[in-house]
C-alpha cells in the first residue's frame, strides 16, 4: 500500500542573506527552509560542526 505525500507550505523567511548568484527557486528554498546566510551553506570541512555536537555520535 502507497503511503501519501503530505506537502506543507512553508513560510519564506524575506530577511535571509543568501548569495545574489543563487538561482531563485534556491534561494526560496533555501530561505523557507530556515537558511539565513551564505555560511550555513558552506560545505568545506572548515564549514563543518566539531564533531562534538552531533548526536548520536561517540
Amino acid at each position: 500500500m502507497k503511503q501519501q505525500i503530505q506537502l506543507r507550505r512553508r513560510e519564506v523567511d524575506e530577511t535571509a542573506d543568501l548569495p545574489a548568484e543563487l538561482p531563485p527557486l534556491l534561494r526560496r528554498l533555501y530561505a523557507s527552509r530556515g537558511v539565513r546566510s551564505a555560511q550555513e551553506l558552506e560545505r568545506s570541512v572548515k564549514g563543518m560542526l566539531p564533531w562534538q555536537q552531533l548526536s548520536g555520535v561517540e
